[in-house]
């Protein structure tokens, strides 16, 4: 029998508290990107204009008169051409993903930054689920392991007449399997 010292009323279990302030933290982002649809979904992407470089010595330069978009490699002089709709840019073996491009800038993020929140989410809570299973079958074993035998209550002994019952030699307990 557990002795309750103090009663915890009105208090919340932390894991509770826990998950509210991660659901209305999502659903803060949610919102902020609803009323501010043109800004960076995900905080991680990043924003160069003409002149910065997106890929180690590959510079954005803008688009063309028929809309494609421009990069330019300062260390061998090289030109790059992709279309309006393109969503990847790759050079020198790396690549990145574009959200949005227009004359001036060009918004893009490396290829885990890329991935949208509710992925992050979802595995933080795979990852979450994985360690309380674990947790909870190695509590579940270790009770089980160090389960002890519960004494008799005492009115047992009048059953007995009085005399103790003894288990032969042979017998094992069930703490020693």
């Amino acid at each position: 029998m557990r002795m309750r010292l103090a009663k915890r009323r009105g208090r919340l279990p932390y894991r509770v508290v826990f998950i509210a302030l991660a659901v209305f933290g999502l659903l803060l982002f949610e919102m902020y990107h609803l009323l501010m649809p043109y800004v960076a979904r995900n905080p991680m992407y990043h924003e160069v204009t003409i002149g910065e470089p997106v890929i180690d010595t590959w510079d954005y330069d803008g688009e063309d008169e028929e809309g494609y978009l421009k990069f330019y490699n300062t260390s061998s002089h090289d030109d790059a051409l992709l279309p309006p709709t393109s969503k990847l840019f790759g050079a020198d073996g790396k690549f990145v993903v574009i959200e949005r491009a227009d004359a001036g800038s060009l918004t893009y993020a490396e290829p885990l930054e890329s991935a949208p929140p509710i992925w992050y989410v979802i595995m933080v809570l795979l990852i979450g689920a994985a360690v309380w299973m674990i947790m909870y079958r190695l509590k579940v074993n270790r009770k089980r392991r160090m389960h002890l035998r519960k004494s008799l209550p005492p009115l047992s002994a009048s059953f007995n007449h009085g005399r103790r019952f003894r288990p032969s030699k042979q017998h094992k307990s069930r703490f020693f399997r």
